[in-house]
């Protein structure tokens, strides 16, 4: 072997020593301070632990955590940890002497790793916790609400939540949660709650929690009626729909084409089910909004769809299908048709705000609107529409014109409801009674509510 190999090979062998030693290094004595992954608290309870988390590549070392109140150390913890964990939850410990609900205690957390930096010392990183104690749960106390809810209906509710960190309200069906929403001032919320045709029961319970955890449930008396009928009906689906309407339906959504289908009946079961699917998963998406803004106030009207309709369609209709008396395929009408001439003008009833506006499969052209509280309408089958997403639209301006897009056999409009991603019974939103008896009668309280004042 001449020199000139000899010295490549050494040259070799102290690049890899080199890079060795630097990666080893850089390891060993890196400076960086384990790492808070946590969120950090504001408030608590006194009761539930509370865990701060930190990281760290090269291991955790030690902590110490004190425990402070008007400037006396009232606990102080520390922990050596030999098995160098990449992370670690130290939890904070707890004052040996009672503390008043409102007082201000200080945590100082210092947390080292296993790095060599600082000779040898490591890194450590320094924080300072604030906590208030707040050990007293939030008080729920009735204003008003529906006298009843209909199986397939809404109920509105309004509600006084009082608490010194209030941090997250809601009203619960038993099954689905629903946001009640600020009304006049802080500690006044207003909800609108729904028994979907899919939930077997229904109770009303307000929950709410605050910032340290401490939780209230509150049970809301509403009168339950589940004697609504429903109605079901038998559809013959004859065979030159499946050859002629389905086939441009399916086309126009660029989904799977007939060839892929082994039968004319999987292609129609595809529409029927999957798309609508779809469909009312973009509808329910869009329509639970967290938005804050509401038209809905003490002048709310019942909506009126389209003037001078004939109801063609009814909520709740359950529909099975047929094709050459076998049953193919089933689905639950989720709003209602109406129908009067060709093209005929659809005007809003109420202020509201577009969220949704698009073709969808089944439903065709399609409008959304937002009208406040977690309420929706939706305008289908139309023939067109002006109106973007996010256009602003006042009572009386005409939102489109009725059509037969999508599946639709002839011109009509279908109409629905929606209270925070549900559909519901028709019939309530568009009586004036309806709307007076549990709308307008429970924001009425709510008013009257936060304008008075008990004398002392």
């Amino acid at each position: 072997m001449n020199n000139k190999h000899l010295v490549a090979m050494g040259l070799g062998v102290v690049i890899f020593v080199v890079v060795c030693v630097v990666t080893f290094s850089s390891i060993i004595f890196e400076t960086k301070a384990p790492t808070l992954m946590s969120s950090v608290p504001t408030h608590w309870n006194l009761e539930d632990e509370i865990f701060v988390e930190f990281s760290d590549e090269s291991g955790i070392r030690d902590y110490r955590v004190q425990m402070i109140f008007d400037g006396e150390i009232l606990n102080d913890v520390k922990e050596v940890i030999l098995n160098k964990p990449k992370s670690i939850k130290i939890p904070l410990p707890q004052a040996f002497t009672s503390l008043k609900n409102g007082t201000q205690i200080q945590y100082k957390i210092a947390v080292t790793d296993w790095s060599s930096a600082h000779f040898f010392s490591g890194n450590t990183a320094e924080i300072e916790l604030n906590l208030i104690v707040d050990t007293v749960p939030p008080v729920i106390k009735n204003i008003a609400q529906s006298f009843q809810v209909n199986r397939g209906g809404s109920a509105v509710v309004a509600v006084q939540i009082k608490d010194m960190a209030l941090d997250k309200v809601s009203i619960n069906n038993g099954t689905d949660d629903f946001k009640l929403f600020k009304y006049l001032n802080d500690d006044i919320y207003v909800g609108i709650v729904a028994w979907p045709l899919k939930n077997k029961f229904f109770t009303a319970q307000v929950v709410a929690q605050d910032k340290a955890g401490n939780t209230t449930k509150h049970n809301i008396s509403i009168t339950r009626n589940i004697n609504i009928p429903y109605y079901q009906s038998n559809i013959t689906i004859k065979e030159d729909f499946l050859s002629g309407k389905l086939n441009e339906l399916l086309a126009q959504i660029d989904k799977k084409h007939r060839q892929e289908f082994d039968s004319d009946i999987e292609r129609f079961v595809f529409f029927n089910e999957t798309i609508r699917n779809e469909d009312e998963s973009r509808i329910l998406k869009a329509s639970n909004t967290d938005s804050n803004i509401s038209y809905i106030d003490e002048n709310f009207r019942a909506f009126v769809p389209l003037k001078g309709s004939k109801l063609v369609g009814r909520f709740g209709d359950y529909r099975t299908y047929f094709l050459n008396k076998e049953k193919i395929s089933e689905a639950t009408h989720l709003g209602i048709d109406v129908a009067s001439v060709k093209n005929a003008p659809i005007i809003a009833s109420n202020k509201g705000v577009v969220l949704l506006r698009g073709y969808l499969g089944l439903y065709g052209n399609t409008l959304l609107l937002h009208h406040g509280f977690g309420v929706s309408s939706i305008y289908s089958h139309m023939q067109e529409s002006n109106l973007n997403v996010g256009d602003e639209v006042s009572v009386g301006q005409q939102l489109g014109n009725t059509g037969q897009t999508g599946w639709a056999f002839g011109d009509h409009l279908h109409f629905g409801i929606l209270v925070q991603g549900h559909f519901v019974r028709l019939s309530e939103w568009l009586d004036q009674k309806w709307i007076d008896n549990n709308v307008i009668n429970v924001l009425q309280k709510a008013r009257e509510f936060s304008q008075y004042t008990p004398t002392p």
